[in-house]
């Protein structure tokens, strides 16, 4: 039997504001969550950059509780670091990024 290896990284697909406080990020592909860092920041408004406090994992949805919240009507950049396939694969920097309002 012949098994293949995955090495294709995870791609970060859209970002989404779900509340003022949080927002839903959906990959390409399931993702584990275990050591990821979530970094929002706004684009060219004055507006506070948040941080993650909790990041909630559904397969490849990761939903995420923020410090803060959002300035609304203001577009943001949503990074993620630390995040990985279910085979140890991890989003690369290309691909780590969304924007969204």
């Amino acid at each position: 039997s012949f098994t293949a290896e995955n090495r294709v990284s995870p791609r970060l697909a859209s970002a989404q504001a779900i509340s003022q406080k949080q927002l839903r990020l959906v990959f390409d592909e399931p993702v584990e969550r275990t050591n990821a860092t979530v970094l929002v920041a706004p684009i060219g408004a004055p507006a506070v950059p948040l941080s993650a406090v909790h990041i909630a994992s559904e397969a490849n949805r990761l939903t995420v509780s923020l410090d803060g919240e959002m300035s609304p009507d203001v577009e943001h950049e949503v990074q993620v670091l630390g995040v990985t396939d279910l085979s140890g694969n991890a989003v690369l920097p290309q691909f780590d990024k969304a924007r969204f309002k």
